[in-house]
């Protein structure tokens, strides 16, 4: 593992581009691609026709990029909480050695992940910058590779876009043309099914042990933060002290908890009565969760305000990346080209290979459209129809889709930028570990989803 982490990370520091020049040189090769296929109407595709596909679909994500940008908000505001940062001091303390250090990390890293990615990507590089100003002779790169190794779970986990926009009845259009109107997958079938928390937990245990076999070994090759970053991180973590003094009116209202009691009670009984209506978690559902716990760890707008904008600030890549991604994704639509990648694997799949084959092909997808709505956009119609051709195991097929499009987040750069804006890192510093997460997960996904 450590002979192969060696060589990924050397050529990642050696030709990976930046994030944003990676998304323009995948629409090059997009549109390059998209010459030599047919478009829907059997016919070739000019470079003005890909050109013009590429800027119709160019905000075609706007309401989804809103809902990830809101994801990362909501999540960094809720890791950066007292009580959350308190929780992640007191794991810091007890990973105490570099092995302890490395495995803690993905392990926390991991569960966050599955229980929000915005949440879980933040939280990950809090805990390693903690834990690498405590600890000595930890590998930072290894640390922070670790900490965005878990983001491999999310789409697995209660955040899953695909899973969640299914279970909402007569949301989505492919299932309502291939299944009937109306039709939805509930969560217990894909999110909370035994092969899904199965797969989670055989993750949560593999990640750690493959990063600590990825360990150097050597002192010289150990590269811990300096002093003056540690200082950095330090001065950041204090809190900001509440004002003194006699307030206006104004400042009482921002630095009232009061404010804080009657919003959480409007957010939680509308909760209340959202479930108790027998509806079940969708990705809107699970932003007015993490909303309204994030604002009552705060106790106070104020503190509040002051997290979601740091928050805000975090998803600066996201927003920008989004629309060229977005219009990658209406080249993929409408060229052909996503149905002819799509169409290769499950040409030669039946009832059983479909799944894997789908979780193979959304895995290439990804690294041109690294959104779960952008995917399904992409595939839902030639999957649905496969599976119901085929009489394949439609959730799990669905799962697959997921799954697909979080495995190649380990060598997509997209998704990084949060954690390692705040993890102070650069991606070709991690990419090169990810990249083995990336082949080892791939054979662990593959082989389950088969057996399964």
């Amino acid at each position: 593992m450590k002979f192969l982490a060696d060589i990924f990370t050397r050529f990642m520091k050696k030709y990976m581009p930046d994030a944003f020049i990676f998304s323009i040189l995948l629409t090059v090769i997009v549109i390059v691609a998209a010459l030599f296929v047919p478009n829907s109407k059997g016919t070739s595709n000019s470079i003005f026709d890909i050109i013009t596909y590429w800027g119709s679909g160019f905000w075609g994500l706007l309401g989804f990029a809103m809902q990830m940008a809101l994801i990362v908000a909501t999540g960094t505001a809720l890791a950066s909480s007292k009580p959350v940062n308190a929780l992640l001091g007191k794991i810091a303390d007890r990973l105490d050695t570099p092995v302890k250090a490395i495995a803690g990390t993905a392990i926390v890293a991991t569960i966050a992940c599955w229980l929000q990615y915005g949440f879980g990507l933040i939280a990950g590089a809090l805990l390693a910058r903690k834990v690498a100003t405590r600890t000595k002779g930890v590998h930072y790169p290894i640390l922070v590779a670790a900490a965005y190794s878990g983001f491999l779970v999310w789409h697995g986990g209660l955040s899953a876009s695909i899973p969640l926009r299914l279970a909402t009845p007569g949301v989505d259009a492919a299932l309502n043309q291939y299944l009937g109107a109306g039709s939805f997958i509930p969560v217990t079938d894909t999110i909370f099914s035994p092969f899904n928390l199965t797969l989670s937990l055989i993750l949560l245990i593999t990640i750690p042990i493959t990063f600590i076999l990825m360990m150097p070994k050597d002192p010289s090759e150990i590269v811990e933060l300096s002093e003056e970053v540690k200082q950095k991180f330090l001065e950041e973590e204090k809190e900001v002290p509440a004002p003194t003094g006699k307030l206006n009116f104004a400042e009482y209202l921002e630095h009232t908890p009061l404010i804080t009691v009657i919003a959480c009670v409007l957010g939680f009984v509308y909760l209340f009565l959202y479930f108790k209506a027998g509806k079940t978690l969708s990705l809107d559902s699970v932003l007015i969760i993490f909303l309204f716990l994030g604002l009552a760890l705060h106790k106070t707008p104020h503190n509040y305000l002051v997290a979601f904008k740091q928050g805000v600030a975090e998803t600066s890549g996201i927003l920008m990346q989004f629309p060229f991604y977005a219009g990658i994704m209406g080249i993929m639509i409408q060229s052909g080209l996503g149905a002819t990648i799509t169409e290769f694997f499950i040409s030669v799949a039946n009832a059983n290979t479909l799944p894997v084959y789908t979780f193979w092909v959304s895995g290439l997808i990804n690294l041109f459209v690294p959104s779960g709505g952008g995917q399904w956009a992409v595939q839902s119609h030639f999957i649905l129809d496969s599976a119901v051709k085929l009489g394949a195991d439609i959730p799990k097929t669905v799962l697959a889709v997921s799954w697909g499009d979080a495995w190649t987040n380990m060598i997509q750069p997209f998704w990084a930028l949060p954690l390692l804006g705040v993890a102070r890192m650069d991606v070709k510093d991690i990419m090169g570990y990810t990249a083995v997460i990336l082949i080892v997960s791939g054979v662990i996904i593959s082989g389950l989803i088969y057996v399964f």
